[in-house]
Formats: structure tokens, sequence, C-alpha cells
């Protein structure tokens, strides 16, 4: 029971570290989603366009705030800081080239999302994003792994009680031929040496 429980304790520590690594997933794939929609905004002008990008930027945010509401302190901070660099990029630099598509300057917004600022802001994302991703990974890793220790654990305590089970029904077995069998026996051999007029034939007393 004791490893069973252990057992629940692990895969549930393995289910969180899952869960964060596929909400990371998450927000990475509406960061490309968001940033597709506002490159085919540039380039067309579609409110459709502008739609998918202000659903995507919602949606980072809340898939944000539930992968931070899992993770230790060390680990939340660096999502935070994640997550602050892509709401950072969305408000200065796609903001910017929304309101230079408004106001019709297509060629502008499309310098805008090609900026040196631009590209020094998605690379630090793509920094941050590659090391909050590793991190992740290696706990999910060692969550694994503690489970399969936990199972091998389990194992051997299976073997070892059932060792441990066998041995003393081996021993309360003995113990009853040594307290029953044993004086029954010196009584049965006692009594066919007196049937043979053995008359000096004992068992001892008790």
């Amino acid at each position: 029971l004791w490893g069973v429980l252990q057992t629940q304790s692990k895969s549930e520590a393995l289910a969180r570290e899952t869960k964060s690594v596929l909400l990371l997933g998450g927000v990475n794939q509406e960061f490309e989603r968001a940033r597709v929609a506002l490159r085919q905004y540039v380039k067309s002008g579609s409110g459709f366009s502008l739609g998918a990008l202000s659903q995507s930027r919602k949606q980072i945010a809340i898939i944000a705030a539930v992968l931070d509401a899992d993770l230790p302190p060390g680990v939340k901070e660096e999502a935070e800081a994640l997550t602050q660099a892509q709401l950072r990029y969305f408000n200065e630099i796609a903001d910017e080239s929304v309101d230079q598509v408004r106001d019709g300057d297509l060629p502008a917004a499309t310098d805008t999302l090609a900026s040196p600022e631009a590209f020094a802001q998605l690379n630090g994302i793509t920094r941050k994003n590659a090391s909050l991703t590793e991190n992740l990974a290696d706990r999910q890793a060692d969550a694994e792994q503690a489970v399969s220790r936990r199972q091998e654990v389990n194992a051997l305590l299976i073997v070892l009680s059932g060792l441990i089970i066998l041995g003393t029904g081996v021993g309360v077995l003995m113990w009853i031929r040594s307290q029953t069998m044993v004086p029954l026996e010196n009584l049965a051999v006692a009594s066919r040496k007196l049937g043979h007029g053995d008359l000096s034939a004992r068992v001892e007393p008790g």
C-alpha cells in the first residue's frame, strides 16, 4: 500500500510536468499563429487576420496564467519572463504595425515587422523559450525516472514481501510440527515399542 501511494504521488508529479510542457507548447503555438495573422494583416489589411491576432493574444495570456500556476518559483519566473517578452512584442511591434496599416501606410508596417528592434525582441523570445523548454523537458524526464524507479522499488517490495510471507509460513509450519507432530510421532514410536513388549519405552513429559 505504501508503494502504491508513493507511485501515485510520483505519477501526479509526472502529470504536472507533462501538463506544463504541453501548455508551453500551446503558448508557442498561439504566438506563432499571432505572428502569421499579423503578417497577413500587414500584407492584406484584412480585418479577419486582425481578429485572429487578437484572439491569439488573449489565448497566450490565458494559457500562460494556467502554466504559471503549476510551476515552482524559479521556473515560474522564467515562464513569466517569456510571457512578458511576448506581450512586449505585441505591444511595441505588433500594435505599431497595426496602427500603420490602419493609417494606410503598408510599407511602414512592413518595415516595422522587419526592423532591428523586432528581430532583437524575437531573438530574445526565442532564447527565453529555448531555455524554458529545456528546463521543463528536464523536469519531465526527472519525473519519468522517478516513476520508473518507484515501480522498480515496488517490484522489489513485492518480491521481498513474498519471500517474507513464504518464510513466515514455513516457520509457522515448522513450529506447529515441533509443537504437535513431533510429540505425536514420539508417542506413536513409544506405543509401538510397548506393543512389542518393550516396557522401557518412554516419551518426554509434556
